[in-house]
């Protein structure tokens, strides 16, 4: 029961702590297009191995889609790192923004 309260609300409290006002107004269109880029090559990058390994269409959307999910676990150990002043916020945005 505490995990589905508290998770959310880190996430809520790490983005409203996420500087983006510093990001040039003519650069939102590049950092969208390499999200974008990135996210649709680790879906397909994923689930096409995993199709051509032999797994069923459902499987390989779903290990796909799994992979994008990965992501979360950097985000927690950015927050985790901005709290404890192990890396500058600066850092953190920085790292946070680059897609992987």
């Amino acid at each position: 029961m505490v995990l589905p309260v508290l998770l959310p609300l880190f996430f809520v409290d790490l983005g409203l702590r996420t500087g983006l006002a510093s990001v040039p107004a003519g650069q939102w269109g590049w950092a969208a297009l390499i999200l974008a880029v990135a996210e649709t090559g680790k879906w397909v990058g994923a689930g096409g191995a995993a199709r051509l390994a032999g797994c069923s269409w459902r499987w390989s959307v779903l290990l796909g889609t799994l992979m994008n999910c990965r992501r979360i676990t950097e985000i927690v150990v950015l927050g985790i790192g901005l709290q404890l002043g192990v890396i500058s916020r600066t850092c953190s945005r920085s790292w946070s923004s680059w897609p992987s």
